[in-house]
């Protein structure tokens, strides 16, 4: 299944107040979501710092399958953020390296990207891995910063046969 442009919607909680967010382990059950919240990001969050012609093709590439053999992978570890509403967020480490942080749009700068990355990071040191490393897109950048990753290098990334995205390795010791 490719990104689909449907609206996520978030309804507040009692008293005007947004529910409160659960960081909890993914299950296959989450997919979806995921998935959806993934392509939602990257719709909105990323079309600043990227062209319309690149998210396109970053989109269309993007399937519920892509994930689902994502998740399958042994040494990878999902993470949600999820409320009243479902799954807001969600994060993925394969080994040492962050390869997704997805959040809502409509809760962009609310901390949920920061609680799932400190799930991330205290896993990892379950794991006794020393540091994380991200290739960060350019909308990222500063966010990772303001975690204490340091940025290392510039690169484009190759996804599907010709689409080149523009990141930033950044890491951080833990």
């Amino acid at each position: 299944m490719k990104c689909r442009a449907k609206r996520l919607l978030i309804f507040p909680h009692k008293h005007g107040k947004l529910a409160r967010m659960r960081i909890r382990q993914a299950t296959k059950d989450d997919l979806l979501a995921i998935h959806e919240v993934d392509c939602h990001a990257i719709q909105e969050l990323c079309a600043p710092a990227y062209p319309s012609e690149t998210l396109q093709q970053w989109l269309a590439i993007k399937t519920l399958a892509e994930l689902e053999q994502s998740f399958a992978k042994q040494h990878t570890v999902y993470f949600v953020a999820e409320d009243t509403q479902g799954v807001q967020g969600a994060i993925a480490r394969h080994y040492s390296e962050i390869i997704r942080l997805c959040v809502n749009p409509a809760k962009s700068g609310s901390g949920i990207g920061k609680k799932l990355l400190m799930a991330a990071e205290k896993n990892a040191q379950q794991q006794d891995l020393a540091w994380l490393q991200v290739n960060s897109t350019l909308n990222a950048v500063a966010f990772y910063a303001s975690q204490g990753y340091q940025k290392r290098q510039h690169f484009e990334v190759e996804r599907g046969e010709n689409l080149r995205i523009a990141v930033v390795k950044m890491d951080k010791t833990l």
